[in-house]
């Protein structure tokens, strides 16, 4: 078990078994990280790795803390410094608060490697609402989409007024000035 906050440098497992020995009498030759309340060992899994795989093939969920331990995120009035690996126009620096170091984040509405040259590119958020409708609350539209660097537009459609983003768009002309309009 690795307590929480813990900083590793390096992580590895080696198993070897000597000549004498089987998968029959000593079925312990893989491993995994995982959380700990997330898995629990059963004797299904005795019978080999393909146990796992079959059980979760999706594979299994591990969550890393990733960060750079030699320094931190430049100051507003600092300059940056050598080997600084947030070179991406579209990231930022973001300081790790499990323990010293910074990692880099692409910038909202932005999605890739936010440690390499143009890693960082823009989304286009009205294809992935009408792509993925859990997405629609995420990036919100009751009108006409448009995606623009950095995010998008959302307006009534025509002949409405009004917030579409906030759904809120109401017809310019009342109900009362159309049945006025329509009796002449």
């Amino acid at each position: 078990a690795f307590p929480k906050g813990s900083i590793l440098n390096r992580f590895g497992v080696t198993f070897e078994p000597d000549n004498n020995t089987s998968w029959e009498s000593s079925p312990c030759l893989y491993g995994m990280v995982v959380e700990s309340s997330w898995y629990n060992f059963s004797d299904e899994d005795m019978r080999g790795y393909e146990v796992l795989s079959n059980k979760y093939s999706r594979g299994v969920p591990m969550v890393l803390d990733f960060a750079f331990r030699d320094g931190s995120c430049p100051g507003a009035d600092s300059s940056v410094r050598p080997g600084y690996r947030c070179v991406n126009g579209n990231s930022s620096c973001v300081n790790s608060t499990s323990a010293e170091g910074y990692f880099c984040k692409c910038l909202e509405h932005y999605d890739g490697n936010p440690y390499i040259p143009n890693g960082c590119q823009d989304i286009n958020e009205c294809e992935l609402r009408e792509q993925n409708p859990d997405l629609r609350d995420l990036y919100p539209c009751d009108g006409i989409c448009k995606n623009r660097l950095g995010g998008y537009d959302c307006r009534c459609k025509p002949g409405m007024k009004g917030d579409a983003i906030k759904g809120t768009c109401t017809e310019k002309l009342p109900l009362a000035a159309k049945v006025t309009v329509g009796k002449h």
